[in-house]
């Protein structure tokens, strides 16, 4: 995690705690530091563009879009935007998988092997 990134999250954190204790967040003193945390990390280039939400089990504390969702563009980014995300969890868990079944075959094929070429036959007798 990059300074940027680690003062976003410390602004964050410090505003979601503002913000449970007010009535009207988007007015709040912790929603204007999120506000300022986002835009500059904006300004500063660290990302095109940024939209955040926060909200407890009743209601939506703060809300927020800055910068760009086309940087070819310049459409700008709107708290409805959608994004694509790309889940890695599955292609990681699939190769971890597919090396362990490797392994495992290649133990299986090895024992085989020498089994072949020690006696000329496997187990059961089979040349």
């Amino acid at each position: 995690m990059n300074l940027t990134t680690a003062e976003i999250v410390f602004a964050a954190s410090i505003a979601i705690a503002a913000l449970t204790d007010t009535a009207s967040a988007q007015t709040s003193q912790g929603s204007a530091v999120i506000d300022t945390s986002l835009r500059n990390a904006v300004e500063r280039k660290d990302v095109p563009g940024v939209v955040a939400l926060i909200t407890d089990r009743e209601r939506v504390l703060y809300q927020g879009a800055f910068g760009v969702a086309d940087v070819a563009t310049g459409r700008p980014l709107t708290t409805d935007a959608l994004f694509r995300i790309a889940s890695m969890t599955k292609p990681i868990t699939s190769v971890a998988l597919m090396q362990l079944v490797v392994v495992a075959c290649g133990k299986a094929l090895r024992h085989r092997l020498n089994a072949l070429t020690i006696t000329g036959t496997d187990q059961s007798g089979n040349v």
